[in-house]
């Protein structure tokens, strides 16, 4: 086994499913308040990856996939 000395990983990185509702939501159950955000919609034909960081803020999308660098 690899050694590591992170203890406890959720910590750190977790998944979390959820469901929309077509208006802001908030997404609870996480150990921390993350930096990082990846979303990706996975029952939709338009499945853009968005990720969004804390030092661009929550208006500013990044799409892993898509020909845009940045979006507002």
């Amino acid at each position: 086994m690899a050694y590591s000395s992170i203890l406890k990983p959720t910590d750190y990185f977790n998944t979390k499913l959820y469901t929309g509702n077509g208006t802001s939501q908030s997404i609870t159950g996480l150990d921390f308040a993350p930096d990082f955000v990846w979303i990706k919609d996975r029952d939709s034909g338009v499945a853009y990856h968005r990720l969004v960081d804390t030092i661009r803020g929550a208006t500013k999308l990044l799409y892993s996939n898509g020909t845009n660098a940045q979006d507002t």
